[in-house]
């Protein structure tokens, strides 16, 4: 009796319940629930591995950011405008923080990469704004400090007009370079 019990129970659970195919979700999504901004952005995912290789022979736009610091979450809400106004379709991401906590030698080596086109008053923090043409930095932003002086409720609206503005430029002026 309990072994007939026990096959009804079984065949219940395993014709009752329906196993339901969980969809992965894509880049922009996963950015947008981390930064909190629209699922409509150009934001994708990136390995420190394939950043190694753009930083060192490629091409792109590239986010630096920690999701778990405001001012990464505030930048990348402007970045977002920005890139919308400038019809930008692709920028790469990279969580500095999970890259160091999981790949300490190659996070270095990234660290390496983009040290030399700083100026020498500046270091680097997130959130960072790079662009790449032919494995060079020909432009960076790590603006927000300077423009924002640090505020902590975050940004004005006149600050983040200027960040807006700011990105804007950088956008165009690297849309214009590599079109030509």
């Amino acid at each position: 009796m309990k072994k007939a019990v026990l096959f009804l129970i079984m065949t219940f659970c395993i014709t009752g319940c329906s196993i339901q195919k969980i969809e992965e979700q894509t880049d922009a999504e996963k950015f947008a629930i981390e930064y909190n901004i629209s699922k409509n952005n150009p934001f994708h995912y990136i390995s420190i591995e394939k950043s190694l290789t753009i930083f060192t022979e490629g091409n792109g736009m590239f986010f630096l950011g920690n999701p778990d610091e405001e001012w990464s979450r505030l930048s990348a809400k402007v970045l977002n405008e920005a890139l919308k106004k400038t019809k930008v379709e692709k920028v790469s991401y990279i969580n500095l923080k999970i890259a160091r906590k999981k790949q300490p030698q190659k996070y270095k080596n990234l660290i390496k990469k983009i040290t030399p086109a700083l100026k020498e008053d500046e270091t680097l923090k997130t959130p960072a704004l790079f662009f790449i043409r032919d494995g060079k930095i020909v432009s960076y932003s790590l603006d927000y400090e300077k423009i924002t002086k640090g505020n902590e409720e975050g940004f004005t609206a006149k600050e983040r007009k200027k960040l807006q503005e700011k990105y804007i430029e950088l956008i165009k002026k690297y849309q214009k370079k590599e079109a030509s």
